[in-house]
């Protein structure tokens, strides 16, 4: 069977290949309006990160916190920031005003789940919804706000 799945993953590799760069294309020809190549950056973003929220969401309502916990770090904290250096050992990335914020979140996130999961073993939902605001709040800062 080893050999079958590893041609259907490469099947599915190549299908995702170029369904992202006719994504990329198109968009990056669109000018005007949110769906556009001004906004390519949080688009690309929260359509890899989304899908991965909404498990997230019903993991969490099943009561399944490590297959959350799993999820996340697996795909959100170590694709994009993995993309991100492949990028830049080609060319400069120049950052915005909101990433020092953006860093910042994450930098308080990532201690407030080191600190509840260390003593209490869960992360509190009121805490869960203050991530979530903050999380929020960079998007504020990121898309209405830039400077």
């Amino acid at each position: 069977m080893l050999p079958l799945d590893l041609i259907v993953v490469m099947i599915c590799a190549y299908g995702t290949y170029v369904s992202i760069d006719w994504l990329t294309v198109w968009i990056h020809n669109r000018h005007v309006g949110f769906i556009s190549d001004q906004y390519q950056g949080w688009l690309g973003g929260w359509l890899m990160v989304l899908p991965n929220a909404v498990l997230a969401f019903y993991y969490g309502w099943r009561g399944q916190p490590e297959t959350v916990y799993a999820s996340q770090v697996g795909d959100c904290h170590v694709s994009i920031p993995l993309c991100l250096g492949v990028f830049t050992m080609f060319q400069t990335m120049a950052m915005p005003p909101f990433f020092y914020v953006g860093m910042w979140i994450l930098l308080a996130a990532t201690l407030l789940h080191i600190f509840f999961v260390a003593f209490f073993g869960r992360l509190p939902r009121l805490f869960g919804l203050v991530l979530v605001l903050a999380y929020g709040y960079f998007v504020y800062k990121g898309l209405i706000n830039p400077g």
